[in-house]
């Protein structure tokens, strides 16, 4: 799926629902699937309409469109359906086929992470340690667009509202998981001001993953988690 907007945005939705209607009767067709064309018309057109109403489908990217359209199959019980679109179609844009993990996760909004799947902030790593547990790892960098100045409050308020926004990946293994935090050094060295292999640096550093160890307990409770995740600094 190469999303090109038309010119006449009054045709756009239009448009838009014909392109997800391909994909989808494409993936149908290679899984002998009993989702049938009706239903296949009746999704995209969902799609569509939910894109045009919560979005600008102007500046809406592939990455997304997938993601909205294998969270559809998936309500729709086409698991399978939701899985294979991601796997085929987003190798055009490098979109990893885990990624179907996220779509498939209804406690995580889609538009809430956007961002941080079109810019790869968040991605999905498999844990060879982990007898294929999945890894979120979050790019702090992508996150924060570090610069030199960076208020300390800003990181802390945004790791947060993102541990938060984030925390239903981990609802389905109550609390089984791990975070991935990347670049926290780059990070944490611009809210500083110092170097980031000064010792400052690196308690700072430190702080961090206790900060989001000890958050993701408090979300654990609130979420009813038999335990929370693990959290690894993943900066080389």
């Amino acid at each position: 799926m190469i999303w090109n907007v038309a010119t006449d945005n009054s045709a756009l939705a239009t448009a838009l629902a014909g392109q997800i209607r391909q994909d989808v009767e494409s993936v149908r067709m290679a899984l002998s699937s009993d989702f049938d064309v009706a239903q296949v018309e009746a999704l995209a057109d969902a799609v569509a309409a939910f894109v045009a109403r919560h979005h600008d489908p102007e500046r809406v990217g592939t990455d997304f469109l997938l993601l909205l359209t294998a969270r559809a199959l998936w309500a729709a019980g086409e698991l399978r359906a939701a899985e294979c679109l991601i796997a085929e179609q987003g190798s055009e844009t490098q979109l990893s086929p885990l990624y179907a993990a996220l779509a498939v996760t209804p406690a995580v909004s889609l538009s809430g992470c956007r961002t941080l799947v079109e810019s790869r902030a968040l991605r999905p790593l498999e844990s060879a340690a982990g007898q294929g547990q999945l890894v979120w790892v979050l790019d702090l960098e992508r996150v924060m667009s570090a610069t030199p100045g960076m208020l300390e409050l800003t990181v802390w308020r945004a790791l947060n509202a993102l541990l938060e926004r984030l925390a239903g990946l981990w609802d389905a293994t109550r609390g089984s998981g791990v975070l991935g935090l990347s670049h926290v050094s780059s990070v944490v060295s611009a809210m500083l001001g110092r170097s980031r292999t000064e010792s400052v640096c690196l308690r700072q550093i430190a702080q961090v993953r206790r900060h989001c160890l000890s958050r993701l307990r408090g979300i654990g409770v609130e979420r009813g988690w038999r335990m929370s995740p693990d959290v690894w600094i993943l900066d080389a």
